[in-house]
């Protein structure tokens, strides 16, 4: 159920980009919907991972589509885990 793409494939565009003001945006919550952890992704991303944004989901449901899932809530209220996602953040802050 992953509708758009894993940080792999994010980093690989960036690069095929190659210019020195191009970074990637890390939506929280829609991680979760697309099957993908959100602190594995931050990983990923390393020196491309310019901005997040900050928000909490239910994940995905089977046999919804992911509009009918990407339901943006307050951190902390859906599956996210942010300990993780802080730790995996540290290294670059």
């Amino acid at each position: 159920h992953n509708w758009l793409c894993t940080g792999e494939d994010l980093v690989r565009i960036a690069s095929r980009v190659d210019a020195p003001n191009i970074g990637i945006c890390l939506d929280m919550g829609h991680l979760p919907i697309s099957g993908l952890d959100p602190a594995e992704t931050i990983r990923v991303m390393g020196p491309w991972l310019a901005d997040t944004h900050f928000n909490d989901s239910f994940g995905y449901f089977p046999g919804r589509t992911v509009w009918d899932c990407d339901v943006h809530i307050p951190v902390g209220l859906g599956v996210v885990n942010w300990i993780e996602v802080m730790d995996a953040l540290a290294p670059g802050c």
